[in-house]
């Protein structure tokens, strides 16, 4: 089983689907930053070691709301889901 992330960066929703055993805050959070960032063409040169160090570079950036839960499908990469309520679209 995997890992649903959802996350707000510049105004729209996005939900991703990570493969994973588990998933600690951290983990989450790098992942909903790389996604977001690496869709704006800015990418994570390193790993944030601390918890507050990628909680500060998130906010800096602007991905907020990251929030997930166990997902019931496990994809072999992380996908995004358009036109769901969470994937930005305006319901």
């Amino acid at each position: 089983m995997g890992f649903t992330i959802c996350y707000s960066f510049q105004g729209k929703r996005t939900v991703i689907e990570h493969p994973a055993e588990r998933l600690s805050p951290h983990d989450a959070l790098s992942h909903a930053l790389s996604h977001a960032l690496s869709h704006s063409g800015v990418f994570l040169q390193e790993r944030l070691s601390s918890y507050a160090s990628i909680v500060e570079m998130a906010e800096r950036f602007g991905v907020i709301d990251v929030r997930w839960h166990r997902s019931i499908i496990h994809p072999s990469v992380p996908i995004r889901l358009p036109g769901t309520p969470l994937a930005g679209s305006k319901s």
